[in-house]
């Protein structure tokens, strides 16, 4: 059983609140960048498979062409495909971390049974700031809003690159042609 949270009984009430307001915008801020994020790779992850077939359909253009046109439909492709694997680590589901539910059970039965009087919003705050969970939930929404921005920013310079390929590829058609 989790031990209820060291607060002190001197803590200002109004400070002790603008703390947990304070965590609670900060998750709030993590969360929608983080869900932003997954939103922006689901619609580049819905357009990848497209332009992936597209240049399918078409690879008997490059092959009536030479070495050079090849490789930069393949190059083309691959990226195509690491855009999408990036894309897919932006949208993949991941735990979330709130703070500890148990502790709050605790301090709830602690208050219930005649328990500290006036600490319930530093507890709150303590849950958020210095709890007794595994996981910091602010640090972890933090994390959690970085990791899909790196897979998100690595999906667009994959992405960038295959543009450059495709551009590189229709430019060697055309002088050929």
């Amino acid at each position: 059983m989790t031990a209820v949270s060291p607060v002190s009984p001197s803590l200002d009430p109004d400070e002790v609140a603008a703390f947990t307001e304070q965590a609670r915008w900060l998750l709030g801020v993590f969360g929608a960048a983080s869900d932003g994020i997954g939103t922006r790779a689901g619609v580049l992850l819905g357009f990848i498979p497209v332009a992936f077939t597209l240049l399918i359909a078409n690879l008997s253009v490059a092959g009536h062409h030479d070495r050079l046109a090849k490789v930069e439909l393949i190059a083309c492709l691959v990226l195509l495909a690491a855009s999408a694997v990036c894309c897919l680590g932006a949208v993949f589901v991941r735990e979330v971390s709130v703070p500890d539910r148990r502790q709050l059970v605790d301090q709830w039965n602690s208050y219930t049974r005649g328990g500290m009087r006036g600490l319930a919003h530093a507890q709150i705050a303590h849950s958020f700031l210095a709890g007794d969970s595994k996981a910091d939930p602010l640090a972890h929404a933090a994390g959690e809003a970085r990791s899909r921005a790196r897979w998100f920013k690595s999906a667009v310079w994959c992405l960038v690159l295959a543009t450059i390929a495709l551009a590189a590829l229709g430019i060697n058609l055309v002088i050929k042609a």
